[in-house]
């Protein structure tokens, strides 16, 4: 797939992957396009690359940008409800001093038209949908935005509600990869939609 600009693209869904240890923050961006992929990173190096991948590898294609350990790159698995439960006090005061990565994942779905960049909707969705989280809703976007924190052995998903307040919740390993793809069915069925609309699809 071509490295062009997004507004030129035909209708897609895009992911930004960052991963943060330490001082030191990587980007990278991918593109699916009907049953293909392109990844391309590093962002912003001269040696940054360009590889295609098939939508059915999306989970080991990210897996491979994220930090070479197990509670970043465990299988996907679901967190039950009765597991996800808020840090305490006291553990949420020395989880900074514990955290080894931060990862953020941004979902976008574009049926076309002028594109921003990843990360740019503000409007707040509904948490539990499929794009949900700290969600933005166009009319040619479904934007999902994830923060994660990683530790030597525990994975926290952390959320900001629209008072400000901010919510870390231990997951079990495999959350990661389970709610990327949750993500991305719904903004592929976001874009299914905005294109039926249209009479484009």
């Amino acid at each position: 797939m071509p490295d062009v600009p997004s507004s030129a693209l035909p209708p897609h869904v895009s992911l930004r992957i960052a991963v943060t240890t330490g001082r030191r923050t990587t980007r990278s961006d991918l593109v699916i396009v009907g049953s293909r992929g392109s990844v391309h990173t590093p962002l912003g190096s001269p040696d940054a690359t360009i590889s295609e991948f098939p939508v059915s590898r999306l989970w080991p294609t990210v897996r491979a940008l994220l930090p070479a350990d197990s509670v970043a790159r465990s299988a996907p698995a679901v967190t039950r409800a009765a597991e996800r439960v808020p840090v305490s006090a006291e553990e949420a005061a020395i989880l900074p001093a514990l955290v080894r990565h931060a990862v953020t994942v941004t979902v976008t779905a574009r049926a076309g038209g002028t594109a921003e960049t990843p990360g740019t909707a503000e409007t707040p969705g509904t948490p539990g949908t499929p794009g949900g989280g700290d969600v933005g809703a166009a009319a040619e976007d479904a934007l999902a935005l994830r923060t994660w924190l990683l530790t030597a052995r525990d994975l926290y998903a952390v959320t900001s509600a629209p008072d400000g307040t901010t919510t870390v919740l231990r997951e079990r390993a495999g959350a990661l990869a389970a709610t990327l793809q949750w993500d991305v069915a719904g903004a592929l069925d976001h874009l299914v939609g905005a294109l039926a609309t249209t009479g484009a699809a």
